[in-house]
């Protein structure tokens, strides 16, 4: 970037969404304090994520479409895909942290703010882009569970037959408030539901100042108790099947990040001080994640809750590294790259499925399969467009009605 401001925008992703997804990729953007100057390597982090999440969408597309199950390279793409899976507990850890970080500057935090930010930053645009994707598949998609036709009646008498996914109010619910309108937009329910307890979680960690050690004990109870939780009540009694739609999935993540936050003044000291058993962790999670994912994608059936709790260890262990790493590029060109990426991105967290669909018909997929290396060209492919996509959006100035804010780069930096 030509400033090295400090600048900090909050990841949403992932996404995330990313699925992910992700992917997700996608922040909660909180306005800098006057003590609390922006930080770069949070934008790198940002970056770094959001590529992920669309690598991990498109290795397994590409596995679909590119290669014979149970090839090499087949079980190459599959694995890679598993492995590239941390984005959304990445954007939740940093979420949290940069909101809490903020939150700790100000002696009474301005709540009223604080939410009307996050409608403006996170709830605007998730609405808008689940109402785009129902479209989407309704216009596009055309699976047949979405238009099977079903008669609503009117309040003013008769009845009008519209497809099922717009006539159900059970689908509505799902697709509003657990992200169901796409496979991504899972993680933007997700952070909505965190910002929603933010406020909550900042007081607990302020108030009573844990140490690092008993707040992970906390976080292996709570999540122990979520995992319980969800396999006693809410999956035989509620009938609630997608617990990864719920910030009780990633509560680790989540804490990690407020006790950062209000920490954050310790951080240097404090990763020298854990990141040596912080990477043990990291290290035995992954290794029983990956192996749980191995037998998985044989078709074995595996313990759940042992699944997600590697996982998490995992995800968390790395987007801890990441966060420290990042901070080393944020003087290197490489971090402006990856800065400029993070800067965008929500938008190409909510358009590159949409991206992935166009690419993905008959011709394109024979015309990619010719080439060596479909994924890689895929990839490339997908990000270009999508960013042109996004690039096109802030000049046609449509971005505050489609992303909740300008997409200029001064204006990412005062926001």
């Amino acid at each position: 970037m030509a400033e090295r401001e400090k600048r900090g925008n909050l990841p949403e992703g992932e996404a995330v969404h990313v699925s992910q997804t992700d992917t997700a990729s996608h922040s909660a953007d909180v306005p800098p304090s006057p003590q609390t100057p922006r930080d770069i390597a949070f934008d790198i982090l940002k970056g770094i994520s959001i590529l992920e999440v669309i690598c991990h969408h498109l290795l397994s597309y590409s596995a679909r479409r590119y290669a014979v199950p149970g090839s090499i390279e087949w079980w190459t793409m599959m694995l890679a895909n598993r492995v590239l899976h941390f984005a959304v507990p990445a954007f939740l850890l940093a979420t949290a942290l940069l909101l809490a970080r903020s939150a700790a500057t100000r002696v009474q935090p301005d709540w009223k703010r604080f939410y009307w930010r996050r409608a403006e930053r996170t709830l605007w645009p998730y609405l808008v882009w689940t109402l785009i994707y129902i479209a989407f598949r309704v216009q596009l998609l055309r699976a047949e569970p979405d238009i099977l036709p079903s008669e609503v009646n009117l309040p003013w008498g008769g009845t009008v037959t519209l497809p099922v996914i717009l006539a159900d109010a059970k689908v509505w619910r799902s697709n509003l408030i657990w992200g169901k309108g796409y496979y991504h937009l899972y993680f933007m329910s997700v952070l909505l539901q965190f910002c929603l307890v933010f406020p909550l979680l900042f007081c607990a960690v302020k108030r009573t100042r844990p140490g690092f050690g008993m707040l992970l004990l906390v976080c292996v109870v709570l999540q122990g108790g979520a995992f319980h939780l969800h396999a006693q009540v809410l999956l035989p009694v509620l009938q609630f099947t997608t617990p990864a739609s719920s910030l009780l999935w990633y509560l680790p993540p989540v804490l990690i990040g407020v006790w950062l936050g209000v920490h954050w003044q310790e951080w240097a000291s404090w990763w020298s001080q854990w990141r040596i058993a912080l990477r043990w962790l990291t290290g035995l999670g992954a290794g029983v994640y990956l192996w749980l994912s191995w037998r998985q994608l044989q078709g074995v059936p595996i313990p759940s809750p042992m699944f997600n709790a590697a996982y998490l260890a995992y995800a968390t262990g790395i987007a801890l590294e990441l966060l420290a790493w990042c901070q080393h590029l944020v003087a290197q060109r490489i971090g402006d790259v990856l800065a400029r990426i993070g800067d965008w991105s929500l938008p190409l967290f909510l358009v590159h499925p949409a991206v992935l669909f166009f690419f993905g018909g008959p011709r394109a997929t024979q015309w990619l399969n010719a080439l060596p290396a479909p994924f890689l060209w895929l990839a490339l492919m997908v990000l270009t467009a999508s960013w042109g996509v996004t690039a096109l959006v802030w000049r046609l100035k449509a971005d505050r009605l489609l992303f909740g804010r300008s997409l200029a780069p001064s204006a990412a930096r005062s926001s």
